[in-house]
């Protein structure tokens, strides 16, 4: 009796296992690494606040009050969702909001805000706290650069099966030969966190730019997707 067929078998079922096993073992990895990518932000985030409301806390104490306020509600946000990987478009919009806020606190007349998603792509779901990182880049190098008053626009919208965020400033815009990493650590955290969740390409899905008119232009393009629709619900 032959046992090719049997060993067939037998090495089909041990290849299946073996290949369900690594990708248990990639998907264990990749859900630590996104742990470890949001556990980045909120250290990062709470330093970069508190040193900017202890400037006010001697010359205008009203005003340090009311941005610890908003820190506060920034971190009960955070602590809500610090084990969510996406999040719908409207909560991020919610603590962006909040975020924004806080710096409208701190430039005052300086910061102008406008902040716009269009309604059929509010309930899509983005990565948590994908946006703050960007705008907080925006802030630094459009805004507080610079003595007059600057814009941070943010829009959101649905295209066929994608889902498109900008944010844009009208500051001074790119240095010539500039690389992602002396923008910032939150960009290349944002764009490995991109890679993360939707396979490699965060490159792609994250493009920054100089803007027509002045200023950097980010566009940032995801799968749209809401949590009806996703694998397993």
């Amino acid at each position: 009796i032959s046992l090719a067929p049997h060993l067939a078998l037998s090495f089909d079922r041990d290849k299946r296992d073996q290949e369900l096993k690594t990708a248990k073992l990639e998907l264990m990895l990749g859900e630590a690494r996104m742990a470890a990518l949001r556990s980045q932000l909120r250290p990062h985030f709470l330093f970069n606040s508190l040193n900017a409301i202890s400037a006010y806390v001697e010359t205008a104490p009203a005003v340090a009050c009311s941005m610890l306020e908003q820190v506060s509600d920034l971190l009960r946000m955070s602590l809500h969702h610090h084990e969510s990987r996406e999040i719908p478009l409207y909560e991020e919009f919610a603590f962006l909001g909040k975020y924004l806020g806080l710096q409208k606190l701190r430039f005052e007349d300086r910061l102008e805000i406008s902040i716009r998603m269009e309604p059929d792509a509010s309930a899509a779901l983005v990565p948590t706290f994908i946006l703050q990182p960007l705008v907080e880049n925006a802030v630094r190098h459009g805004i507080a650069m610079r003595h007059e008053r600057g814009t941070i626009e943010v829009n959101a919208w649905r295209n066929n099966g994608d889902l498109g965020i900008s944010i844009r400033d009208d500051g001074p815009g790119l240095p010539a030969k500039w690389t992602i990493q002396e923008l910032g650590t939150g960009l290349t955290n944002t764009r490995e966190r991109l890679d993360a969740l939707y396979g490699k390409g965060g490159q792609d899905r994250l493009n920054i730019r100089n803007a027509p008119g002045g200023g950097v232009l980010v566009n940032l393009t995801l799968p749209f997707h809401v949590e009806e629709t996703l694998p397993g619900k």
